[in-house]
Order: C-alpha cells, then sequence, then structure tokens
C-alpha cells in the first residue's frame, strides 16, 4: 500500500506501539536510551523500520525520564556532548550489527527546542554530529537557528512540522501545559495536515494563519490516539485527499 506524504514518528519510547504504527509511516525516529528507549527497544525499532522500508534515524533526549525528556537540563557544554554523543554511539553499534542505513537525527522533547534556537547550542550539536557523519538529515523546525546552523555546515535539512501539536501566534507549539495543545481527534488531525500542505500555512490557536512549509510531518508515538490518527489519514489519502 502506498503510504501517504512524509510522516515521521518518535518512537521507542516504551509504549509497545512501533508493530502498528511503523508500516503507516515513512520516517522512524528512534528513542536512543536518554529520555527513553535501550538496546532492545533501539533494535527491535530498527528491524521492524527495516521489514516495512521506513527510514531510521536518531532520536535523543535529555537523560530525564522521569519528566520524558520535557524539561530543560542545565548541562555544561561537556556534558552536553558527551550526553549527545554517548547516545549517539549506541545507536550506531546497533545499527552497525544490524546492518541498518541511517537516514536522519531528530532531537527529542526540550532538547529539540533548546538546541533549534539557542546559537550556542546549535553549534555543539552540529560539533558532535561532525565527528559521526556528515550525511545525516537533520529534522528540525523550518527557518529555526539550528536549519541555518546546520545548513551552513552542509548537512541536509528537513524542516519539521507537527501533525498532533497546535501552534501560537509566535509560530512555536502552544505548551503541552495549555488546553488544546495537543490534537487527538484523527479529522482534526487530518484537517490540521491537509491545511499544512495544500497552503503551506498554519492555522494557529486563535485562528490566524503563518507562513508553514514542511518536508515532514510528526505524530508523537505517545499521542494516545497515534494509531486511530494514522490510520485514519491514511484512508484519507487513499481516497485522494491530498
Amino acid at each position: 500500500m502506498k503510504k501517504p506524504f512524509n510522516i515521521n514518528c518518535d518512537l521507542g519510547e516504551g509504549l509497545n506501539v512501533a508493530p502498528q504504527l511503523m508500516p503507516l509511516i515513512g520516517a522512524a525516529n528512534i528513542a536512543c536510551g536518554g529520555h527513553a528507549g535501550d538496546h532492545d527497544t533501539i533494535a527491535n525499532c530498527i528491524r521492524l523500520a527495516q521489514e516495512n522500508k521506513v527510514l531510521i534515524g536518531l532520536h535523543p533526549g535529555y537523560p530525564d525520564r522521569e519528566n520524558f525528556g520535557r524539561k530543560t537540563m542545565a548541562m555544561t557544554t561537556l556534558d552536553l556532548w558527551d550526553m549527545i554523543a554517548a547516545q549517539i554511539s549506541t545507536f550506531m553499534q546497533i545499527a552497525q550489527k544490524l546492518k541498518a542505513d541511517i537516514h536522519h537525527i531528530k532531537l527529542h522533547g526540550a532538547l529539540y527546542h533548546d538546541v533549534a534556537y539557542d546559537p550556542g547550542l546549535a553549534r555543539i550539536f552540529i560539533s558532535v554530529l561532525k565527528n559521526y557523519t556528515d550525511s545525516w538529515v537533520i529534522f528540525c523546525p523550518p527557518e529555526s537557528v539550528l536549519a541555518e546552523t546546520a545548513a551552513y555546515s552542509n548537512y541536509p535539512v528537513w524542516a519539521e512540522g507537527f501533525l498532533d501539536r497546535n501552534y501560537d501566534d509566535t509560530g512555536k507549539l502552544v505548551s503541552r501545559l495549555e488546553t488544546g495543545a495537543i490534537l487527538t481527534d484523527p479529522e482534526k488531525v487530518w484537517q490540521h495536515a491537509a491545511h499544512i500542505l495544500k497552503t503551506g500555512k498554519v492555522k494557529t490557536i486563535s485562528g490566524q494563519e503563518l507562513p508553514l512549509k514542511v518536508d515532514t510531518l510528526c505524530v508523537h508515538g505517545d499521542n494516545p490516539n497515534a494509531i486511530k490518527i494514522l490510520t485514519y489519514i491514511q484512508e484519507q489519502f487513499q481516497n485522494g485527499g491530498i
């Protein structure tokens, strides 16, 4: 079955949904043992991605399982470097054993947002990455500091939008602490996605429209309706919705 536009999904985060979600996505961001995941979940997700011809990516996050990597951690430059490098190294070792090609890297949670908009953190991240590869695609917000830093360093970048999250009037994601931040109704998620893809704009939570041109759209694997959402999107796509 043909898959719809490029949907990526965060997986390997302990919810055991990868077998159901993998056939419905184009790219998998696999937790590397920071905010979630371990050797077994990484290996299982890589195997599932290989079986379903899904692009394989790393999903490093702050090592804070209690808060699922969604709170900023104060770290020295050296500690941040070591933390990211350790997760990359672990993932690469497992991928090499499974003869899996790595396509991309996408940071998780608070680390994703911190690195995306802080020039110093973006430079540290790119410096770590240079020790491993110069070819992985970096998933990050469009027109972010990280997108600019990565492009300057000749890394391919995929601008990312979010299927199951609302945006505020500044163009950033509505905080998860606020009402309406997360979209769980499959039909509303589809309308949200279709509008982005058809118009190159996102309708914010207040009803404004802002430019949002993306290469890939994310559904969070821990969204309680992730399977229903992706199944509904697949149905709409097959029926010619996009």
